[in-house]
């Protein structure tokens, strides 16, 4: 991905997380909406922000859409700064406490690579 596009991406993605007030306010704006989960529709707003962001960077910057590669790049980078900036979309909201942890058991791990490549075959781990 390129170095300015990547910035503008990572610069949404603080940004949004930081204007949880913003969400909402966007989110009583549009409560006549029926969703099932107020928490999922605030994270999909927030995610609506920041793929745009991508995309109209990705224009602005590059002139010119955003190859598969750069998409897979920013999937990947989404991944990365989402979970670390306290944005998962269940049930831990906006800002986890960091330092209250739950106690150990056998919770799911997704296991990426940062391209594949298009055929490629999934990760296949024997016993899990």
């Amino acid at each position: 991905m390129d170095a300015r596009v990547k910035k503008a991406v990572l610069g949404k993605i603080d940004e949004t997380v930081s204007n949880i007030d913003e969400i909402s306010k966007i989110m009583q704006s549009f409560a006549h909406i029926p969703v099932g989960n107020q928490e999922d529709f605030a994270f999909g707003i927030a995610i609506g922000r920041i793929y745009n962001s991508f995309h109209y960077q990705t224009r602005r910057a590059l002139k010119r859409n955003a190859t598969q590669d750069e998409f897979a790049e920013f999937l990947f980078l989404g991944e990365a700064q989402l979970l670390v900036g306290g944005l998962q979309a269940g049930g831990g909201g906006f800002k986890p406490d960091l330092e209250e942890v739950d106690g150990f058991g056998v919770r799911p791990v997704e296991l990426a690579v940062h391209d594949a490549g298009a055929g490629a075959d999934t990760l296949q781990i024997v016993g899990v």
